[in-house]
Order: structure tokens, then C-alpha cells, then sequence
């Protein structure tokens, strides 16, 4: 079952959530400064990435609008997701648990 805080959803309402997520995201990377030696704000489909420095660690709390996040949560106490950043790139986003 699909959820958004307590309430199922269906595929379609998900991908409604996700498009619109992705739109915000979109439009806070339109508004960002280049260069500087930072990593861009970046949507991975499931998260907006806001802007970080070479190297810098970020992390987020889960999403309430994907199934199954609330269920690891309680499975492998995983509290949130971490983007590492090297030069500009993007290396690798996953539980912080696996570090």
C-alpha cells in the first residue's frame, strides 16, 4: 500500500507527488548560482538535493510520500539518506546504515 501521511494513495496520486516534488526541485536549482566549486541542486527521483560544497555530507529524514520507508525505518532503524558529493558529481546516495 501506498501512503502520504496516514492516507493510501494510488499510483497515479504518487506520481502526482513525485511530478510535483520534481517541479519544486527544478525550480530551486533555476535559482541557484553557478560555480563555486559546489555540486548543483539535483532531483533523484525520489528527493531534491539542495546545492553542497566538494566532499560536504547531506543528509535528509525519509520521505513520507514513498511506501516502504516507514516500514525500513522500524526494520533497520534507518533515519535518513546521504548524498556524498566529490568535485561535481554526484557518487553515491543510500541508508546510512550501509556506511
Amino acid at each position: 500500500m501506498i501512503s502520504f501521511q496516514g492516507v493510501a494513495l494510488s499510483a497515479e496520486e504518487l506520481e502526482s507527488i513525485l511530478q510535483i516534488e520534481r517541479i519544486k526541485c527544478d525550480k530551486l536549482a533555476e535559482r541557484e548560482s553557478k560555480g563555486n566549486g559546489t555540486c548543483k541542486t539535483i532531483w533523484d527521483g525520489i528527493l531534491c538535493w539542495p546545492s553542497a560544497y566538494s566532499n560536504q555530507v547531506l543528509t535528509q529524514q525519509c520521505p513520507s510520500y514513498i511506501a516502504g520507508f516507514d516500514h525500513l525505518l522500524t526494520l533497520n532503524q534507518v533515519k535518513s539518506f546521504i548524498h556524498y558529493y566529490r568535485a561535481y558529481e554526484v557518487i553515491l546516495s543510500r541508508p546510512e546504515e550501509d556506511i
